[in-house]
């Protein structure tokens, strides 16, 4: 699937702690600190949506 995707963001950044695969357009602009990333495969729109929590 796309965990070798998540890995690979997450082996880049140590802020990444939850990684949430959302379906649809975003509507709204992202909360806690969290971003959009749009991938387009076969046709299909998927928003990954990546929640980088505070160190602590």
């Amino acid at each position: 699937m796309h965990q070798a995707f998540f890995r690979k963001i997450a082996s880049g950044s140590t802020l990444v702690r939850k990684a949430v695969i959302l379906r649809g357009t975003a509507s709204k602009n992202p909360q806690n600190g969290g971003f959009f990333i749009s991938l387009h495969r076969d046709s299909q729109r998927t928003l990954f949506f990546l929640q980088r929590f505070p160190e602590t």
